[in-house]
């Protein structure tokens, strides 16, 4: 089901085979990353696009690995460096840091909110110097263990029972 999804858009070239598992797998690499969705994960990233992805795909089409890279670019404004700036900015940055905590939030979401807050307001009108590029380059591997066996998937004790659809 995951490799109908992702082959069309994808565009896979086999890279070789290997064994996972005790299972041979066949290597495929996107040719084309460019039609695939965007990735939200906001413990990882948000909003990030995929630049790059590998599937490991045994015999009858099962995927058994996938190992994928995104990328995430920002530009982010640089304040003048005075002492209340500098303040300003440090108050702000502890505040997000204590939203990511508090309310479980990716560090992107965090400044959002944060942004609309007094602070951020104020540090908006702030004297920007310059206006610098980050990358966020994420790769993570996934393996599928167990397929075909039972799996028993138990919530953790902090979870939240929650009755509805959905």
């Amino acid at each position: 089901m995951l490799l109908r999804e992702l082959a069309p858009s994808a565009r896979f070239a086999k890279d070789g085979t290997t064994v996972l598992d005790g299972v041979t797998v066949t290597r495929l690499t996107a040719t084309n990353t460019s039609g695939l969705p965007t990735l939200n994960s906001p413990d990882i990233w948000p909003a990030g696009t995929i630049s790059a992805l590998t599937i490991w795909v045994d015999g009858r089409g099962v995927v058994r690995q996938v190992m994928v890279t995104g990328t995430q670019v920002e530009r982010i404004g640089m304040l003048v460096a005075g002492a209340a700036a500098g303040r300003k900015l440090t108050q702000f940055q502890a505040r997000v840091r204590d939203l990511e905590r508090r309310d479980h939030l990716a560090p992107a979401q965090a400044m959002m909110r944060e942004k609309s807050s007094v602070l951020g307001r104020e540090l908006r009108k702030e004297h920007l110097v310059g206006v610098r590029t980050e990358a966020d380059v994420t790769t993570m591997t996934i393996r599928f263990t167990g397929i075909g066996q039972p799996q028993v998937i138990e919530a953790p004790a902090h979870a939240i029972l929650t009755y509805g659809r959905g």
